[in-house]
């Protein structure tokens, strides 16, 4: 019986001690979140400096030369991105347009990510019937029927 209570006195130790240290855990990382969260609201406003800029040993009137010139770009550059994402959007529709409705539904396949580019979508190729032979295969088809020809009427000549 005594030996039970140790155990139990033993684990509530136990829970008292990790429970406390867990709080302690908890208080220490609120902490540090509410600091990095000023300090990201500081970076914020005034923005950061350019890539090696802080390398150059700048006077604080310099900086906030550097931070004006960037707050004043800032919408402009903003606006120029919007309407290079609309643009992009306009000739993709305009590209879009220009293809057949079979092509429009392979195109669709293919960006939905339900084909693969290289993977057969037709019936027909699936079907057993034979696929059209690729360009490189035609070639070689080609020259081993044509050299079988120059053979054949070199050796009518000879």
């Amino acid at each position: 019986m005594k030996s039970i209570n140790k155990y139990f006195a033993l684990a509530i130790l136990v829970c008292l001690v990790s429970t406390w240290e867990l709080s302690a855990q908890t208080k220490s990382k609120s902490k540090s979140r509410s600091t990095s969260q000023s300090k990201a609201k500081q970076v914020e406003s005034r923005g950061r400096l350019p890539k090696y800029f802080a390398h150059l040993k700048l006077k604080e009137e310099q900086r906030e030369e550097v931070f004006s010139v960037q707050s004043k770009y800032k919408k402009e550059i903003a606006d120029l991105t919007k309407e290079l994402e609309n643009l992009k959007e306009s000739q993709q529709e305009d590209l879009y347009d220009i293809l057949s409705r079979t092509q429009k539904t392979l195109y669709n396949k293919y960006v939905a990510g339900t084909l693969k580019v290289g993977e057969s979508s037709s019936k027909k190729e699936s079907s057993g019937k034979p696929a059209l032979k690729s360009k490189a295969s035609r070639k070689t088809s080609r020259k081993s029927t044509s050299s079988g020809k120059k053979k054949s009427s070199r050796s009518k000549s000879k």
